[in-house]
């Protein structure tokens, strides 16, 4: 396995219009390497899906390390709710039930309301279980996330 990449783990996601929000566990200590891989490794699969070539993350990738239990909470609201957001916002998105399902939303464990989905156990698992302590315990600590609940608007 390629250093930095095998240790990965895709743990949320967002999938909507143009906009792509995925949340990496990436492991030390050669986060900057693992960060690479990781969006070469997107690349790749989105062009092969696609059918073509070149850049995916053109020209708004973004990333960020995220350290503190506060920053995951608001990490986890921004990528389960920014589809709510964008309409609320009125641009060209519709959420049509309080867990955004171009999300990892169903698989999701840290709701604050009971959440059950018919027929989830019929489709692939789209992400990795939590195991560090900031994505599997610490961000709790700043309560559970509300179905509710939307990024503020910045």
């Amino acid at each position: 396995p390629q250093s930095g990449l095998s240790s990965s783990r895709l743990v949320g996601l967002l999938a909507i219009a143009s906009v792509v929000l995925l949340v990496v566990r990436l492991e030390p200590p050669n986060l900057a390497i693992a960060s690479a891989r990781v969006r070469h490794a997107c690349r790749k699969d989105t062009n092969k899906l696609w059918q073509r070539g070149g850049k995916v993350f053109a020209d708004r990738y973004h990333d960020r390390l995220l350290k503190t239990p506060r920053e995951v909470k608001n990490c986890l609201v921004y990528v389960l709710g920014n589809g709510k957001k964008h309409q609320r916002d009125g641009r060209h998105v519709h959420v049509a039930a309080p867990v955004d399902t171009l999300t990892s939303g169903p698989w999701f464990d840290g709701w604050k309301e009971t959440v059950r989905f018919a027929g989830l156990e019929a489709h692939i698992r789209p992400i990795s279980e939590a195991k560090t302590w900031l994505l599997s315990v610490g961000w709790r600590r700043h309560g559970l996330v509300s179905v509710y609940d939307m990024p503020a608007t910045g």
